[in-house]
């Protein structure tokens, strides 16, 4: 989620078919294929495999190398949406939705051979409903981090966007906890993000203007002080999301700046050989378009890149003006053709 620090820019489910299920619809229908046609006798196991693997991603059609909204009518519905993540097994997918004009977050999960329905995450005391929004997983899949705008000490309290955190429990979620300092600060922290090394990365204006800052993971599970990032980063850059690898990095970004306009497009920059990053290079507009693309995420297993897109007025208070917002994702094959020729 990009926010213009100094004021406040914010921004059921279908059933999935079991593993099982969809892997033997597709032998049977294989046995009843007319071999006469010339179809290969491994196309019901290659169909089967498909099947087991959509499923496997709250049982979307895969999509291809143009971005797709997902889920349309179960994720991505008629409210605004943003944020696609999923946990490291695939076994569950978080996004949030604007509830009365409140950035809630939502979890579906897959059990019992099946994929729930969309339930709202209400981590705070009394189940409260306060912004929570741009989730993120530990490597481990034992803790989910989030950007909230929810007050530390009082209600009274000046409303602060700060890193929380939950911690995996037996029936869910734990209670949100603030990420103490020197994470959190009297500044803006938002859209948490993990390395390939586990370090934190988080956005923050704690020096004033909005910048990208790395936290090392210590052995305790506590963070190092948060260290500015430099190239290829630039000042007021947005979101960002690793390849599991580190091979690449996308940024949700305004380059060249724009005065008084905040709309964003997705950037990528691939790790070179020595182990630095290219300078960012703009996705075209197969990926990017009019709107504002923000929220980007790649999934843990490397294949796909979510990104959100935010339609209508995008430089306004709140969601003031936002005719839509939804949840896209599109093969990372796409993103082939911006890698650099090999010397």
């Amino acid at each position: 989620m990009w926010y213009n620090f100094g004021r406040v820019d914010q921004q059921t489910l279908r059933v999935g078919y079991p593993f099982a299920i969809a892997a033997m619809a597709a032998i049977l229908t294989g046995c009843g294929t007319d071999r006469s046609s010339g179809e290969a006798p491994e196309s019901a196991a290659a169909h089967a495999a498909g099947a087991a693997s959509r499923s496997r991603y709250v049982g979307q059609p895969l999509p291809g190398l143009t971005p797709e909204r997902f889920a349309p009518g179960l994720v991505s519905t008629e409210a605004i949406e943003l944020n696609g993540v999923f946990s490291p097994d695939l076994r569950e997918f978080y996004f949030t939705r604007v509830v009365g004009g409140v950035d809630t977050m939502h979890q579906i999960s897959f059990a019992d051979g099946r994929w729930g329905s969309a339930r709202e995450l209400l981590l705070f005391p009394n189940h409260t409903r306060a912004e929570a929004a741009d989730m993120v997983l530990s490597r481990d899949g034992q803790e989910l981090f989030f950007l909230a705008g929810f007050p530390r000490a009082a209600p009274a309290e000046k409303q602060n966007y700060d890193i929380w955190r939950s911690r995996r429990v037996r029936d869910g979620w734990s209670e949100a906890e603030l990420v103490p300092a020197p994470v959190s600060t009297p500044g803006y922290e938002y859209y948490p993000s993990f390395g390939p090394d586990g370090s934190l990365y988080i956005n923050s204006n704690r020096d004033g203007i909005g910048a990208i800052y790395r936290a090392r993971r210590l052995a305790d599970r506590t963070f190092a002080p948060p260290v500015k990032v430099g190239h290829p980063f630039l000042p007021l850059d947005g979101d960002l999301s690793f390849a599991p690898d580190g091979s690449f990095i996308v940024v949700s970004a305004q380059r060249p700046r724009i005065g008084g306009s905040f709309r964003n497009d997705l950037f990528i920059s691939f790790r070179r050989a020595d182990g630095t990053y290219a300078d960012f290079v703009r996705l075209d507009d197969t990926i990017n378009s009019p709107a504002h693309e923000w929220c980007p995420m790649v999934t843990p297993d490397g294949k796909y890149l979510f990104f959100s897109r935010r339609f209508g007025a995008y430089d306004t208070q709140g969601w003031d003006g936002t005719t839509d917002g939804d949840v896209f994702w599109v093969d990372v094959h796409a993103l082939d053709k911006y890698r650099p020729a090999t010397p």
